[in-house]
């Protein structure tokens, strides 16, 4: 029997690849480069530098240069998410009422950062519906790293099974 479900949070729980992949493409387009779908998909999911590795790779930019769109996208990401909020994906809520019904635990492991969870899943009024939440900045290494999912594992107490 399921006894606990650990969520990430990014094109699961929320809607937000299709809204960070018109960020990452407003801010590559800036310094003159048209981002993929192809190669957003590469760094999708993984941490900042992983990105940066990526790009210095694909595109021959220096690293100040990518980590400057890097953080350009994310501070456009956090103002569309702030004025047009990120949509929940379909049937979550329909999902955790089914599990919170059979009393299975809920979690969220998200690389994402504490306070860009809290900006756009919070408007939504689900996080008082997990049991335990962990974010990118409370881990080192990033997916597909196992460690989110250790930690959380850890912290809560859940047993591999």
């Amino acid at each position: 029997m399921i006894k606990n479900v650990i969520f990430d949070c990014d094109g699961v729980l929320l809607a937000s690849n299709d809204v960070f992949f018109e960020c990452f493409v407003e801010g590559a387009k800036e310094l003159g480069v048209a981002v993929t779908r192809d190669f957003y998909i590469k760094v999708t999911g993984g941490g900042m530098m992983d990105s940066v590795k990526i790009f210095m790779n694909m595109y021959h930019f220096s690293q100040p240069t990518v980590e400057y769109i890097i953080k350009h996208v994310d501070a456009l990401y956090k103002e569309k998410a702030k004025e047009h909020g990120v949509p929940l994906k379909p049937y979550v809520k329909e999902v955790l009422d089914y599990l919170e019904e059979h009393q299975i635990k809920r979690f969220v492991a998200s690389s994402s950062f504490e306070d860009v969870i809290q900006q756009t899943l919070g408007p939504h009024h689900v996080l008082s519906r997990f049991n335990g939440t962990i974010f990118g900045d409370m881990v080192k290494e990033r997916k597909p790293d196992p460690e989110i999912y250790l930690t959380c594992m850890e912290k809560f107490g859940l047993k591999k099974e």
